[in-house]
C-alpha cells in the first residue's frame, strides 16, 4: 500500500513510468498500480531479458527480475512505456472482446453445418 500511495503521490506532480518485474509479484503491483495512478506509463521487460542466467551469491539462475535485464532491454522498455491497456480489473491485463457476429463472419461459428466441422 505504501508503494502505490507513493506513486500515486509522484505522479500527481510529474510523469511516472512503472517498471516491475514479470513474476506474479510484479504483476500485483502493476494491477494495483494501475488503479491507485491511472495516468502512470506502464514499460514491460520480457521474461526472457530479465532472467537471471547464473547463480550469484544473491540469486539463483532463473530468478527473474528487472535487476536482470540489460541497460539496453530497460532502455528500451522505457522508450516504449505506455498507457495501461486495462483499468486494472481482477487480473490488469486487457481482453479483446469479441462480438458473435464478427466470429460468424470469420467463420469461426454459426455456420450451417457447425456439427460436421467439430
Amino acid at each position: 500500500r505504501d508503494v502505490a500511495a507513493a506513486v500515486a503521490a509522484a505522479a500527481a506532480s510529474s510523469p511516472v513510468i512503472v517498471l516491475t518485474d514479470s513474476d506474479v509479484a510484479g504483476r500485483q503491483l502493476r494491477t494495483r498500480l494501475v488503479i491507485e495512478c491511472p495516468n502512470a506509463k506502464h514499460a514491460f521487460i520480457a521474461t526472457r531479458d530479465s532472467t537471471a542466467a547464473t547463480d550469484t551469491k544473491w540469486h539463483s539462475a532463473g530468478d527473474v527480475g528487472v535487476e536482470h535485464a540489460s541497460p539496453a532491454a530497460i532502455r528500451d522498455a522505457l522508450r516504449a512505456a505506455r498507457a495501461p491497456a486495462s483499468d486494472g480489473g481482477s487480473s490488469g491485463c486487457a481482453r479483446r472482446v469479441f462480438t458473435r457476429e464478427m466470429l460468424t463472419g470469420w467463420g469461426l461459428c454459426g455456420g450451417g453445418d457447425d456439427d460436421g466441422t467439430r
